[in-house]
């Protein structure tokens, strides 16, 4: 999966707070690399 900057994610939520902590916990779970081992078994 190809993740989008942190950066660019942090632009986001500070335009659209209620969106921070939900992609604060996806990236933190697409980075993961055993999320990419279970997603390809």
């Amino acid at each position: 999966m190809r993740v989008i900057a942190l950066s660019t994610l942090r632009k986001y939520w500070l335009k659209h707070p209620l969106t921070e902590e939900p992609l604060k916990s996806w990236s933190e779970e697409v980075s993961n690399p055993l999320y990419s081992r279970k997603n390809h078994e």
